[in-house]
């Protein structure tokens, strides 16, 4: 009898942990969320290793409100799923930029700089110089 007692606490007891422990994983995952527009898509280099195909780096723009975000990820812009031109959903979280991709999953970008839409906008042609 006192052996069942013992089994259903330690029974109770690993339930409670386990609601604990997906509470505490849920409020983790709470971000204030944004809707943006993706201005463009670069690939800006290599890693600090050889230049192997794994590597590359790829650096997106994202506009909200008036600012632009450029930050930079590993993973291609078709693995993910994201079109220049379209919406997409972001939060900012100190020097990380999080990103939902076509699936809804989190993708973690490094935040390079913050309104700087020279990072961002194509390059223009310089005027020409006027004729003396």
């Amino acid at each position: 009898m006192r052996s069942r007692v013992v089994q259903a606490g330690v029974v109770l007891l690993g339930v409670l942990l386990l609601f604990l422990t997906a509470a505490a994983l849920a409020a983790q995952k709470k971000r204030p969320w944004q809707t943006g527009s993706l201005l463009a898509v670069s690939a800006s280099g290599y890693g600090k290793t050889d230049r192997r195909r794994g590597d590359l780096w790829w650096k997106y723009c994202i506009e909200a409100g008036g600012r632009t975000y450029a930050a930079a990820l590993r993973r291609s812009p078709t693995k993910m799923g994201l079109v220049v031109g379209d919406p997409v959903r972001f939060a900012l979280a100190g020097k990380r930029l999080y990103v939902l991709d076509k699936d809804g999953h989190e993708q973690v970008m490094h935040l390079q700089s913050l309104d700087t839409e020279s990072d961002c906008a194509p390059k223009q042609p310089e005027a020409p110089a006027p004729p003396p």
